[in-house]
C-alpha cells in the first residue's frame, strides 16, 4: 500500500503526481518537504498540496456527455476489485467512460482528476 500520512488525504505519492498533473488549488492539508510532516492550514512554502477527497471531488465534473447520454460521476467502495484498490470513481456505469481506483477515495478521486487533467478534459475556469 502507498505511503499516506492520513487516511483522508491523498498519498504522498500521489501529491506528487498532482503537482506534476498542474494542481496549485490550495488544500487544508500539506506535506512539510522539510520536516517531513503533514500540517494543517494552508501554506505554498516548502509545502505539497494533500487535497482531500472532498477537495479533488469539487474540482471534478459532474458529469460528461456522450453519444447525447449524461454519465455522471459515480463513486463506488468496492469488493477489492483490484488489489488493495477498492474504490472506483467513474463516469455512467462501472468500465463505461474513465473509470479510475485508488486505495482511498482521496486517491481514487486525484487518479482521475489527473487523468482528466492530462487529456485535457477539465475546464481552464
Amino acid at each position: 500500500m502507498e505511503n499516506n500520512p492520513q487516511p483522508i488525504t491523498v498519498s504522498l505519492e500521489k501529491a506528487k503526481e498532482l503537482r506534476e498533473a498542474g494542481w496549485i488549488i490550495p488544500t487544508y492539508f500539506t506535506w512539510n518537504t522539510t520536516t517531513n510532516s503533514l500540517c494543517g492550514g494552508v501554506s505554498d512554502m516548502g509545502y505539497l498540496w494533500m487535497p482531500t477527497a472532498e477537495e479533488i471531488l469539487r474540482e471534478l465534473p459532474d458529469h460528461f456527455v456522450t453519444n447525447r447520454t449524461k454519465r455522471r460521476l459515480t463513486i463506488d467502495l468496492s469488493d477489492n476489485r483490484i488489489e488493495e484498490e477498492q474504490w472506483a470513481i467513474f463516469y455512467g456505469s462501472h468500465g463505461e467512460l474513465y473509470e479510475l481506483y485508488g486505495f482511498n477515495l482521496a486517491n481514487a478521486a486525484a487518479s482521475m482528476w489527473i487523468y482528466l487533467k492530462n487529456n485535457n478534459l477539465l475546464s481552464d475556469d
